[in-house]
């Protein structure tokens, strides 16, 4: 099995390992790019699995990354693998060139499709040319990979058959590293509020990038109404990205004491933060996913996230979490502001949240529906 992926990303590397652990698959990994500056992951030098890095430039074209690698011509002629599994996005000039050869070869070939029907509608001179590679693609491969039910459904309106389309939920980094550390720190959580510099009572939380298409700002509006009613509340805005900077001057002015900023955070950092949080937030305006709600649930905390997260059909609405069709300052102050009136709802949530995670979204199913995807392009061999 090849695997062509856009970059090393950490919720990916167990997925590898686990097919990798596979008696009869000899999987190796193509990266086009070893990291993208907007997303500064750290992942372990010393993984379980066969990969490469290929020589080749990776540019940023409208707000979209494409990569080309053309020593991926020599590497699929030479390796001939018996399926070729296309992931990262239909965008890069190494995935058509990729589908072309294996088309030529007879190589059968998997597609990974994150898209639904939510995603705005981008705008510009190329839209048309990419929907039209992105139809292409789909239509070319044998078989098509999901994370949930909205991008099979994307899949089936564009053409693919339902059988030929797998579901392959999305899991963390390590699944059981926020359920066994996020535990353990709540025995801790006085300690672990010290630590990280945030006192407050009530802590909501948001992590990933510091931009306007991820709801930054509609969440700060919100958050000043939330205070006028529960004033020992902070929220942490965990991540980078252009907001950063008039952020940090909000935090030191009207909102001082009450907004923390604590960057770039993984590991037991991370963990923390999950722990002594009351309530997680992601009020994005566009995801294809969002892993932090599948580390919020597995933490064990309630989610408040829109329709425009792809994560957001992990949490069932008013059992682990609120979805809201918008996230409107309005409609996320009411939701916060649900969330830490009823504490006893809020720990509900959270429980029930985590069940579900650990119960669908885990990696003995992600591994079966792409060994599934895999039989079906290749007639079962």
């Amino acid at each position: 099995m090849a695997w062509i992926q856009n970059f090393v990303i950490p919720y990916e590397v167990p997925l590898f390992e686990s097919l990798s652990r596979e008696r009869d698959i000899d999987l190796r990994v193509y990266f086009l790019a070893a990291r993208y500056r907007s997303r500064p992951w750290l992942t372990k030098q010393d993984a379980g699995y066969r990969h490469d890095i290929l020589a080749g430039p990776t540019i940023e074209l409208n707000g979209v990354m494409v990569s080309f690698n053309p020593t991926i011509v020599r590497r699929l002629l030479r390796s001939r693998p018996d399926v070729l599994v296309l992931s990262g996005g239909y965008q890069h000039l190494t995935t058509q060139l990729a589908l072309v050869l294996a088309k030529v070869l007879e190589i059968p070939t998997v597609y990974r499709s994150d898209e639904f029907e939510r995603i705005p509608s981008r705008r510009g001179p190329l839209i048309g040319l990419r929907n039209l590679i992105e139809n292409a693609t789909i239509s070319s491969s044998d078989t098509v990979i999901c994370p949930g039910l909205r991008a099979a459904n994307y899949n089936v309106a564009r053409g693919k058959k339902r059988e030929a389309i797998f579901i392959s939920p999305y899991t963390t980094e390590d699944d059981g590293f926020f359920i066994a550390t996020t535990r353990r720190f709540r025995t801790e959580i006085q300690q672990c509020r010290k630590e990280l510099g945030v006192p407050h009572e009530n802590v909501l939380l948001y992590v990933g990038a510091l931009s306007r298409e991820k709801g930054i700002l509609s969440l700060i509006e919100a958050f000043r109404s939330v205070l006028l009613e529960f004033p020992d509340t902070a929220l942490v805005l965990a991540g980078k990205g252009p907001l950063e900077d008039a952020l940090k001057v909000t935090a030191k002015m009207d909102l001082a004491q009450h907004l923390f900023l604590p960057g770039f955070i993984q590991g037991e950092t991370k963990a923390k933060f999950y722990s002594i949080a009351t309530v997680f937030v992601l009020p994005t305006q566009r995801d294809l996913w969002g892993i932090v709600v599948n580390e919020a649930m597995l933490s064990g905390l309630p989610v408040v996230t829109t329709v425009s997260a792809g994560a957001s059909e992990m949490v069932i609405n008013g059992a682990s979490g609120l979805v809201l069709e918008e996230g409107t300052p309005a409609n996320l102050a009411g939701a916060m502001k649900q969330l830490l009136t009823d504490e006893v709802l809020a720990a509900k949530m959270g429980a029930r949240g985590r069940e579900y995670a650990i119960r669908e979204y885990n990696l003995t199913r992600r591994t079966q529906a792409v060994l599934a995807a895999m039989r079906h392009a290749t007639g079962g061999k």
